[in-house]
């Protein structure tokens, strides 16, 4: 099983360059998304980032 890192909530990420990989392969009907739990569930982690720079 693939060990998964979490985000520390000290982390000192200020000033520095983040990569985040996601997979947002989500299933579109009519250019429209019609699942988007896979965006909903990375936000918070997307959030998290952004107010630690």
């Amino acid at each position: 099983m693939v060990k998964i890192n979490k985000l520390d909530e000290n982390l000192n990420i200020g000033g520095k360059r983040a990569l985040l990989r996601v997979d947002f392969n989500v299933p579109i009907n009519d250019g429209t998304i019609t699942e988007d739990s896979r965006i909903e569930k990375v936000l918070p982690t997307i959030k998290f980032l952004i107010n630690k720079k």
